[in-house]
């Protein structure tokens, strides 16, 4: 291809010479015997060079479009997967915040209940709903001292009554 193309624009400039110089039948006798035949196998090789190099881009962009899919294809799969683990942590945090408050609830309707101060309940974090629990075990630590102080005095008013009486 190289080297016809040289024969090309030294045919062409050896013809370009032959009509300045006036030789115009010359220059088309040249043209028609040499430089024809020439441009027609430089264009076929033109020809060959375009399908090639079309081909090739085909290929590229049917590499991209492989490439694109398989891209979209694995974003979609770790979307699922992060949508997945999102949902799976969410029902481990919503398990972790409802058993505590479902256990403080059901102390405190038990309390308020049997009027028994005795059940604390356990605690198993220090966040805050494990604040929230070591405050109410507090709260009843509290009443039942309180109760047994009221006990004990009560039981010293008894005692003291009895005395009185005797």
């Amino acid at each position: 291809l190289k080297m016809s193309m040289a024969q090309y624009l030294s045919k062409m400039t050896q013809i370009a010479n032959l009509a300045q110089a006036g030789e115009a039948e010359m220059a088309i006798g040249v043209m028609q015997s040499q430089v024809g035949p020439l441009h027609q196998k430089l264009s076929a090789s033109f020809d060959k060079l375009m399908q090639f190099k079309t081909a090739e881009a085909n290929a590229a962009g049917e590499q991209s479009d492989k490439a694109y899919h398989a891209t979209i294809s694995l974003i979609l799969v770790a979307a699922v997967i992060g949508l997945g683990l999102i949902a799976l942590q969410g029902v481990f945090v919503g398990r972790s915040i409802a058993r505590p408050l479902a256990a403080m609830q059901s102390a405190i309707a038990r309390t308020a209940e049997q009027l028994d101060f005795r059940d604390s309940i356990p605690v198993h974090s220090q966040d805050e709903i494990g604040r929230t629990l070591n405050a109410y075990n507090a709260l009843l630590a509290r009443l039942r001292s309180s109760f047994a102080e009221i006990q004990q005095a009560t039981g010293r008013m008894q005692a003291i009554t009895s005395e009185a009486e005797a």
